[in-house]
């Protein structure tokens, strides 16, 4: 551990809710300046999943970050993102030169990156779905807790005001006893991308699906059966 690592981690947990705040009220571009802190250096391992692409564009933008550069899985991802100005580097580079790494490979090597970023001391923004096992994101959380590092997953919904505000009807009472929700999530997948989905148990309700169900469970609690 570096001897500014303690400090560093302080100052990022009242960065990143500063940074919330702010791109809330739509002033990200003066988060770092208002904040009073260095940008923080982030790196990417793994570019081949369908949000790599505006994630990297809205952290080379803000001056909240320093992006030290990214691992891309192909050659294809190299050169795409070389002609964008993005550094290419290695697993090790990543590793060595960021302090928070972004997972956004394919969604079967989610949890082994991330697990090595863990493991290397890094805070790590990790793409969803986190894992193919469930124990295996339990190891990762194990990971984060005894390294105390930051593990945060890529759920959207988790700070979406509209849900939010939902979330905080069903518990006041203010939408009176509710017994049933009907959730819908839809996705116009092209043909080439429904065997890489067809993979995973439960296709594209484990991919995709896995927002609604999440807001389900934050809405009413754990089911007793399925």
């Amino acid at each position: 551990m570096k001897p500014d690592d303690t400090a560093l981690t302080v100052s990022r947990r009242q960065f990143l809710g500063t940074a919330a705040a702010m791109a809330l009220a739509g002033r990200g571009e003066a988060v770092a300046v208002e904040a009073g802190l260095r940008p923080i250096r982030v790196g990417f391992l793994g570019l081949a999943y369908s949000h790599a692409s505006e994630k990297c564009r809205i952290l080379q933008q803000s001056p909240a970050w320093e992006l030290v550069g990214a691992w891309p899985e192909t050659p294809a991802l190299a050169r795409e993102y070389a002609d964008r100005g993005l550094r290419i580097l290695t697993q090790s580079e990543v590793l060595e030169r960021a302090e928070v790494v972004v997972v956004e490979s394919e969604v079967a090597q989610h949890a082994p990156l991330a697990r090595l970023a863990l493991e290397a001391g890094r805070h790590v923004h990790l793409e969803k779905p986190p894992s193919l096992r469930l124990d295996d994101f339990d190891a990762l959380l194990r990971l984060a807790r005894e390294g105390k590092r930051l593990l945060q997953v890529g759920y959207m919904w988790r700070h979406h005001p509209g849900l939010n505000a939902v979330q905080e009807l069903i518990r006041s009472g203010g939408l009176g006893d509710v017994f049933q929700v009907r959730i819908a999530i839809d996705n116009q997948l092209a043909a080439d991308r429904r065997k890489e989905w067809a993979q995973f148990p439960g296709g594209v309700l484990f991919e995709l699906g896995s927002h609604v169900i999440d807001a389900a469970v934050r809405f009413f609690g754990r089911p007793e059966r399925v």
